[in-house]
């Protein structure tokens, strides 16, 4: 954002609403008339948030649909916002479209979000019916004696053996293949500030945080 700060050109924002303030009327320095203002928080796919201030009709109109619908979490496109730099980079919609969809709103990204001893403690926890929520925590042990991939069958991804003369049979399709491919399965201890819980951790996940295929580590044994 710095390169628009105090800047000509306008930029283009859109997020999800996190908050948004009451109306405030502020005193205006140009001609000394009061002017409604209210700010919003919204955040984006990068879990970054940004306020911005709606003024005049902005503030009075979308402003208060923001706010009777913030609850859903509605999601915001402003075009032609003005970048300042008051308390750090700050956004003015004087002049801007603003287009909220709170038919197309989705939760806020940190609705679900829970602590490790959250889960811990609640032994009927997913008993009725699964649970879904989001954590945040660090991994900070993964058995070193566990398998921590499997040879795939390159249709299904479910668990191949091999196949009398060559080759892998898949059970689940119910064919030999030339060839299989290699995936993450582990479990893996990870801990945040309320305690620790042992996870299973399957391929797309292991790959983004080792970086590689299990292909690569499989080379090395």
């Amino acid at each position: 954002m710095d390169p628009y700060v105090n800047g000509k050109e306008r930029v283009y924002v859109s997020g999800v609403v996190q908050s948004v303030s009451p109306t405030m009327r502020i005193r205006r320095k140009s001609d000394n008339d009061i002017v409604p203002k209210r700010d919003i928080t919204f955040a984006d796919k990068r879990k970054k948030t940004v306020v911005v201030s709606l003024w005049n009709d902005h503030a009075t109109n979308v402003g208060q649909e923001l706010l009777d619908n913030a609850d859903k979490f509605p999601i915001v496109a402003i075009k032609s916002l003005k970048v300042g730099d008051f308390q750090g980079a700050s956004m003015a919609s004087i002049g801007s479209d603003i287009s909220p969809s709170s038919k197309g709103g989705v939760r806020s990204m940190y609705y679900d979000r829970v602590s490790l001893s959250h889960v811990t403690s609640n032994p009927y926890l997913g008993e009725d019916k699964p649970s879904f929520f989001s954590i945040r925590a660090y991994i900070s042990f993964i058995k070193p004696d566990q398998t921590m991939w499997y040879r795939a069958c390159k249709t299904c991804n479910k668990k191949v053996t091999g196949a009398i003369g060559s080759g892998y049979w898949c059970e689940g399709c119910q064919k030999n293949d030339d060839e299989c491919s290699l995936r993450y399965i582990m479990v893996v201890k990870v801990s945040d500030a309320s305690g620790e819980a042992w996870l299973s951790m399957f391929n797309e996940q292991a790959e983004r945080i080792f970086g590689c295929s299990a292909d690569e580590p499989d080379k090395l044994k």
